[in-house]
């Protein structure tokens, strides 16, 4: 495989002579923005001299005048509307790779002030196969599964150590340790919470606010813990296998994070790995859900998952690139930047003519409906924001027909989900909501539509990540138009009353 390395410059340039669709919040968008923008008087010729040396331009007369792999990279790295960071740690030991992803395609990344490096696009599901170490050895399971409060779960951490701690003082005789020892462990080491408090994680608090003394009477009455003597606590039979977990020589944990660029907040689970026992953890709005895997293959599940949720993240409305008139001391001939494969779901993207630098107009009001996926389509649009079809605007706008309330429940990759709306509906992840949604972000009872007269209300019932409503949290229930669209998660769905 493949290894592309570019400087501030080269990459500047490339954008600019391929008129790259450079979209916020892509890998190479965020990149380019954080330095000052370059001479763009010079800025071509003297790249193009750089990427001849390093192999990647062969000049003007070439068939193909750039490297092939180095565009397809940089190309789904400008559209990529999802980023994935893993970080995988072995006792002291850390290495962290993040990828670009569009739709089933992905390529790793890179960046630091020597350059941006871009391996090959890979196929999502050949990445996915390299994640989850296959060392992994999966051989007991006591099927834990349960949801602690963040500060109670550190708690636990800490008097993990105080216990391991303690064998070795008493040489094997006994692991009790004292409250005031756990109070004292936790206060030096959990300053990151005051500093994840202070930047706004949702759902963390500073470690003055915190209950430390109900976290503990929660840990006894839950089994992780348990009295040992006046004053003493020890570990708990329910919490021993994570505790054995949590303190093994050998202890490995993968955290995979997934940015999507409109998200709220990023995904982020934990994958334990210690003394033959594997552990997801998941945090949400302040809590820790625990679940024990039984096999290996659990696992490769949760990374399917993970990535299957940076596979439908999309725009909801390409940007098209405004070219800039540079001249160059090359004669270049015309270019095309190569197609990447299948970018989620990018749209055929014209070739646009030259003008100012970019400047996005306000969207203008739907005068139309797409015909496959039932979205407005805007003015002046040559394809659907949503599903990416085509469209040639008709001369007078359409007939539209009332019919019964429903909520269409949008994809990338299948067609549109309709349900009827009747006095109440709700969704969530569970199996007993009205509409499940196999969404990670979701929360298991995430939100209510109820029927009052002949409207219709949207609440959010206390989900972690919230429910957006046309781009704002809803903060109490929220009375729905036609057309509106709600966010729970990364799923995407409309209120309608259109056939």
């Amino acid at each position: 495989m493949s290894v592309y390395t570019l400087t501030y410059t080269e990459a500047w340039a490339l954008a600019l002579l391929l008129h790259l669709p450079v979209q916020p919040g892509s890998a190479l968008a965020d990149w380019l923005t954080n330095d000052v923008s370059p001479d763009l008087d010079q800025l071509p010729g003297t790249a193009l001299d750089t990427l001849a040396k390093k192999g990647y331009y062969r000049g003007p007369q070439a068939a193909e005048p750039f490297s092939q792999g180095l565009l397809r990279a940089l190309s789904l790295a400008s559209v990529n509307a999802a980023t994935l960071t893993t970080l995988i740690r072995v006792n002291h030991n850390a290495c962290l790779v993040r990828y670009a992803q569009a739709g089933e395609h992905m390529v790793q990344f890179g960046n630091d002030e020597g350059g941006l490096s871009l391996h090959d696009v890979t196929p999502m599901s050949q990445v996915a196969r390299t994640l989850l170490p296959r060392w992994f050895s999966v051989g007991i399971n006591e099927d834990l599964r349960d949801d602690l409060p963040l500060g109670a779960f550190v708690l636990f951490n800490h008097a993990c150590t105080l216990a391991d701690l303690a064998l070795g003082r008493s040489e094997l005789a006994s692991e009790a340790f004292s409250a005031a020892e756990l109070h004292a462990s936790f206060q030096r080491g959990t300053a990151w919470l005051d500093l994840f408090s202070a930047v706004g994680i949702e759902g963390v608090q500073p470690r003055a606010k915190l209950p430390v003394d109900d976290y503990i009477g929660m840990l006894i009455t839950r089994g992780y813990l348990m009295p040992s003597g006046q004053n003493l606590l020890g570990l708990g039979t329910r919490g021993r296998p994570l505790a054995e977990t949590l303190s093994a020589s050998g202890r490995c944990t993968l955290t995979m994070t997934l940015h999507v660029w409109d998200a709220p907040v990023p995904l982020c689970d934990v994958l334990l790995y210690g003394n033959r026992r594997l552990f997801l953890l998941e945090y949400a709005a302040g809590q820790v859900h625990i679940q024990q895997m039984d096999r290996l293959d659990r696992g490769d599940a949760w990374v399917a998952a993970m990535l299957d949720q940076g596979r439908q993240a999309h725009y909801n409305e390409y940007r098209l690139p405004q070219g800039t008139s540079v001249p160059l001391d090359h004669k270049t001939p015309a270019l095309r930047s190569p197609a990447i494969p299948a970018p989620a779901p990018p749209p055929a993207i014209p070739a646009p003519a030259p003008a100012p630098p970019t400047v996005i107009p306000a969207p203008a009001q739907p005068t139309a409906i797409c015909a496959q996926c039932g979205n407005p389509v805007q003015v002046g649009m040559r394809f659907c924001a949503h599903c990416g079809t085509p469209y040639v605007l008709p001369s007078a706008a359409p007939t539209i027909i009332l019919a019964p309330a429903s909520l269409i429940l949008l994809s990338a990759v299948q067609a549109p989900q309709r349900f009827a709306l009747g006095e109440q509906l709700r969704l969530g992840r569970e199996e007993d909501n009205d509409v499940r949604l196999s969404d990670q972000m979701a929360s298991r009872h995430h939100a209510m539509i109820q029927r009052q007269g002949d409207q219709y209300l949207l609440s959010d019932l206390g989900s972690g990540n919230g429910t957006v409503l046309n781009g704002v949290r809803v903060a109490g229930p929220t009375v729905l138009a036609e057309g509106d669209i709600i966010l729970i998660g990364q799923t995407q769905l409309k209120f309608s009353r259109r056939t």
